[in-house]
């Protein structure tokens, strides 16, 4: 789930988190960076991240790899006028 404050996007993935199988990454893509954060097992998977441009989200699962997080809600939405 991706929610929106001011100056930021909150991610949450409701995914397994132990230690044979977790998501070890989050990151959020944009025209000019990556914004990381590393995820570790028996830890939560969620991660806060600047709006900066954000284009896409991504998630990166120990077993299935890379996928994307599409926004819930139909207000939120990622791209280039996204710019603070």
């Amino acid at each position: 789930m991706v929610s929106r404050s001011e100056d930021e996007y909150y991610v949450t993935v409701d995914h397994p988190m132990n230690k044979d199988h977790y998501i070890s990454f989050l990151a959020a893509i944009s025209d000019r960076e990556i914004q990381l954060v590393k995820l570790y097992p028996e830890g939560g998977a969620e991660a806060g991240f600047k709006r900066n441009r954000v284009q896409k989200i991504c998630a990166c699962c120990n077993k299935h790899g890379l996928f994307q997080i599409r926004p819930t809600r139909q207000s939120i939405s990622f791209g280039p006028d996204d710019k603070q």
